[in-house]
C-alpha cells in the first residue's frame, strides 16, 4: 500500500500521470514464497485508492483528463 500512496501523492503534487509498464521477471537461484496476500492486499490497496479518489474530489473530471490523452509506452528494443 505504501507504493500506491507514494505514486498517488507524487502524481497529484507534480500534476503527472502514472502508467503501467509491463516488465519481465527474472529470478536466479531458489524461489522464495511471496508474502503477497491476493485477497487482503488487493482489498487494502483498492480501499486506499478509492479513498484517495474521493479525498481529491472531481472524480469525473479527473477520469476525463486521464482518458483525454492516454500515455503510450512502447516496448524498448534490445
Amino acid at each position: 500500500m505504501f507504493e500506491a500512496a507514494i505514486l498517488i501523492a507524487a502524481s497529484r503534487e507534480k500534476k503527472l500521470g502514472v502508467v503501467s509498464v509491463p516488465i519481465a521477471s527474472r529470478y536466479h537461484g531458489e524461489f522464495r514464497l511471496s508474502h503477497f496476500n491476493p485477497v487482503g492486499d488487493v482489498t487494502r490497496i483498492t480501499t486506499y485508492t478509492i479513498g484517495r479518489v474521493f479525498h481529491y474530489g472531481s472524480i469525473m473530471a479527473s477520469h476525463r483528463r486521464s482518458r483525454a490523452a492516454p500515455i503510450v509506452v512502447n516496448r524498448a528494443t534490445d
